[in-house]
């Protein structure tokens, strides 16, 4: 994840904290690299435009979470490193993690790509420069 405001802070914390606001012009403790120019400065290193998104229910398949609960489904089991009814999830202990989370990074790039048209964001088409 990229740096907001107050990263210190843990969500109830950044909730609570009224010196996480940071209003336009207001000194801020901890003002996070959030800005719309960034130039690599310690308080403007990042920005982001939405593109769109994708659900969770999109990405694994799972059409209707509720009924997937239901009949019994689990997205992932700690002690047998698989799901029931969906094998989104699973891991397998003779490919490295790499591998699956590659895997699933690309099937949500393709999830996208399908969800939108052509001419949307390509997520292979964005740019850093170095900050």
């Amino acid at each position: 994840s990229l740096p907001g405001k107050c990263s210190s802070h843990n969500v109830t914390e950044l909730l609570n904290d009224p010196k996480c606001e940071c209003p336009p012009g207001e000194p801020c403790d901890e003002p996070g690299g959030m800005c719309e120019d960034p130039n690599g400065s310690g308080v403007c290193t990042w920005s982001a435009v939405p593109a769109g998104e994708v659900s969770l229910e999109e990405l694994t398949g799972e059409a209707d979470y509720e009924t997937f609960c239901k009949w019994g489904g689990v997205e992932y089991n700690e002690f047998t490193g698989r799901g029931w009814h969906t094998s989104f999830w699973n891991t397998n202990g003779l490919r490295p993690f790499y591998f699956q989370n590659r895997w699933r990074v690309n099937r949500l790039k393709w999830t996208f790509k399908n969800k939108y048209d052509e001419d949307h964001w390509d997520p292979d088409s964005f740019h850093c420069d170095g900050w």
